[in-house]
């Protein structure tokens, strides 16, 4: 999914990845419901047998009857309206969340696609510690904001950002604006 009208490639469209590229998805934001746990992967033959192994072992249950709602919905006319629907929607909340923080502290570059919003906190934070930066936001203000240093090798990450999900109703996002406004203004 992407914003602003950008077309975004899969790897998949490089005839010299799409051999050995596997594309992970799950609908639960996609279809607006995050607790299903459902997700799908494509990739050749080769590679989605080597998947099957580890995920025979490694997941309890699939939830057979969701998979086939889902697909009979994504099927359906109004799946396909809906999923044409679903980045503007999305685009919406991320803009919310952007014009919210305007003439904040926090640094803020538009997403270009996804459901979440890095936003950088160096003008008001000297904490080297990321992780320690998260985990106060959450504590003081119940902000589940997540910092990049676990995605990066011990050391690799010196950018001071943190993600945090706009894929929330608007009352949600309204409420974590003030809580981020509450942090960067001290």
């Amino acid at each position: 999914m992407h914003h602003d009208g950008r077309d975004v490639l899969s790897v998949t469209h490089e005839p010299r990845l799409r051999e050995r590229a596997v594309v992970f998805a799950s609908f639960g934001k996609i279809l607006h419901c995050t607790g299903w746990k459902i997700g799908y992967a494509t990739a050749p033959a080769a590679l989605t047998g080597e998947i099957r192994k580890v995920h025979q072992y490694d997941v309890f249950s699939t939830g057979a009857p969701f998979q086939a709602g889902i697909e009979a919905f994504l099927n359906s006319d109004a799946g396909e309206a809906h999923l044409s629907e679903l980045a503007p929607f999305y685009q919406s909340k991320r803009d919310r969340l952007i014009e919210g923080l305007k003439g904040s502290r926090w640094q803020v570059s538009p997403a270009e696609g996804g459901y979440f919003q890095l936003l950088g906190y160096g003008a008001f934070d000297e904490r080297d510690d990321r992780t320690a930066t998260a985990d106060w936001c959450s504590r003081a203000d119940g902000l589940a904001l997540i910092p990049l240093s676990p995605f990066y090798p011990e050391g690799e990450n010196d950018s001071k950002l943190v993600r945090i999900c706009f894929a929330k109703n608007d009352a949600t996002i309204d409420q974590g604006i003030e809580r981020l406004l509450k942090i960067s203004n001290g």
